[in-house]
């Protein structure tokens, strides 16, 4: 799977030429994560792929305990949209569109 992975990463994300993604957003309803407890949020903002960026919108769910604030989120991407071309050759072993997976801390 690392290998598969990493031809991946080398050949059609092209990391070396676009070796970071980014998120940029915010947090609908943001002021409920001031108290403890798991809260489920719209997260909405751009995603910066391959040198592309575009506008997402997700679900989020936040747990917060003693100031702590964990996020989970799963969204797809559909690496057309963001100018990623798979060859014909290989295209029914590569998805056209992948799960992204977020799971984050903030300890302030």
């Amino acid at each position: 799977k690392k290998l598969m992975q990493e031809h991946f990463n080398e050949n059609y994300m092209e990391s070396d030429q676009y070796p970071l993604s980014e998120f940029k957003g915010k947090v609908d309803n943001a002021d409920k994560l001031t108290k403890d407890g798991s809260y489920t949020l719209n997260v909405r903002g751009t995603l910066l792929i391959h040198g592309v960026t575009k506008p997402y919108s997700t679900k989020a769910t936040f747990t917060v305990t003693d100031g702590t604030i964990k996020a989970v989120a799963n969204f797809q991407v559909k690496l057309a949209d963001h100018k990623i071309s798979i060859p014909s050759i290989v295209g029914k072993k590569i998805a056209e569109v992948v799960k992204i997976t977020v799971d984050a801390t903030y300890k302030p």
